[in-house]
């Protein structure tokens, strides 16, 4: 019995120095607790999750080394260096994360082309279109856009534009052209 207790007396602090807790609490830019927060040693399966106050408590030996994880839905994901937070209480502050924004596809359309061609060719060569033409104007793209009322029109080619009154045909690459059809 003296040999287990005088045994215990010498592995218990070679325990405790070995091994490192890491207490803290997570919580949002407000100061508000976040419960349920994933906190992991990232690549092996050492976690905990976060209580109802935010608190957490890990054990890790002096051993690890890598990312101390905090994660969370909605949540930007928070990560620190193991090495330099042994020992240490934390206060984690994790950030919501940014909403993805709604993205509407609009299609080039063979409809669009009919219906706006002639809007396009007002906007964009003028009110002389019996002199000034777009000789390969079948090659423009149309895309309307009905809940905002744009028209978007684009060249997969370079437009050849002749001008029968100035005498020239100059080559345009039209990256793009965006009509506001609620302003005309």
């Amino acid at each position: 019995m003296k040999k287990s207790i005088v045994l215990y007396f010498i592995l218990f602090p070679l325990y405790i120095f070995l091994s490192q807790t890491i207490r803290g609490t997570v919580v949002n830019d407000a100061e508000h607790a976040i419960p349920n927060v994933n906190v992991y040693l990232d690549g092996t399966k050492i976690s905990t999750t976060s209580g109802e106050d935010g608190s957490f408590s890990i054990e890790l030996s002096s051993k690890n080394k890598g990312n101390l994880v905090f994660q969370k839905e909605s949540y930007e994901t928070f990560m620190t260096d193991v090495s330099k937070v042994y020992g240490k209480t934390l206060k984690i502050v994790l950030v919501k994360a940014a909403d993805i924004e709604e993205v509407q596809l609009i299609p080039f359309t063979e409809e669009a082309y009919k219906n706006h061609i002639y809007n396009f060719l007002k906007n964009f060569i003028g009110s002389d279109q019996q002199n000034v033409k777009i000789r390969n104007q079948r090659s423009l793209k149309f895309a309307y856009d009905r809940k905002n009322n744009f028209l978007t029109v684009k060249a997969p080619q370079p437009l050849i534009i002749e001008n029968k009154n100035l005498g020239y045909e100059i080559v345009y690459d039209l990256l793009g052209f965006t009509l506001d059809l609620k302003k005309i």
